[in-house]
């Protein structure tokens, strides 16, 4: 089925990530020992509900708070938090614009509010071709969860099978393929980057 919106992961796809960075800076600034607070960090439930709308960043900083055993403030915890972001992923921000003469580009992220001012802000220029933001915590559900497919796709308003959708969690394009979209798991340990697995996939559907 021919291609007629283009639908990007954020985080590992546009931007790469690392959350080590962040159970590091929490260890930095409360003064433990970073092994400890990377051995006991985790993307658990908390984290889901956190990405999803179900917790305020106040409830899970406080999850975090106890579960970690760190005297940190929710203003600490957000800024180890965001230092999650790395940098953009290379040739993305010339690929993205390259796209966009050809498509509409669209992003669904599992995301959280404190997270989205920052990237916003420090990578307006990667993100400017994007058209609308699907973003898990204002959807209400987040990848790999069948409604939140269901709510993007009622936002862009095109058959499920004429997106190609980008992501670097495997369930999350499974279940992007259960939906109907077409969908590409972007390997980053693949020797070939992003932009060009990207590429590809795009020259195939088209």
């Amino acid at each position: 089925m021919t291609v007629e919106v283009l639908l990007f992961d954020l985080g590992g796809v546009l931007i790469e990530i690392d959350f080590d960075r962040v159970a590091r800076s929490w260890a930095s600034m409360a003064g433990v020992d970073e092994s400890r607070v990377l051995n006991d960090f985790a993307l658990d439930r908390h984290y889901d509900d956190y990405e999803a709308g179900r917790l305020s960043a106040a409830e899970y900083f406080a999850h975090l708070r106890g579960h970690l055993r760190l005297d940190l403030s929710d203003d600490q915890f957000a800024h180890g938090w965001n230092q999650v972001l790395v940098g953009e992923q290379p040739g993305m921000r010339e690929l993205l614009q390259q796209l966009a003469q050809r498509y509409p580009i669209d992003l669904f992220s599992n995301n959280n509010p404190v997270h989205e001012p920052t990237w916003n802000r420090d990578y307006a220029d990667l993100l400017r071709p994007i058209r609308k933001q699907y973003l898990s915590h204002l959807l209400g559900a987040r990848k790999p969860e069948p409604e939140s497919f269901t709510r993007v796709l009622a936002g862009i308003g095109v058959e499920p099978g004429k997106v190609l959708f980008f992501d670097d969690t495997l369930p999350n394009v499974i279940a992007a393929r259960n939906a109907g979209l077409q969908a590409t798991h972007i390997d980053l340990s693949k020797p070939a980057s992003v932009a060009e697995q990207v590429t590809q996939a795009v020259a195939h559907c088209s």
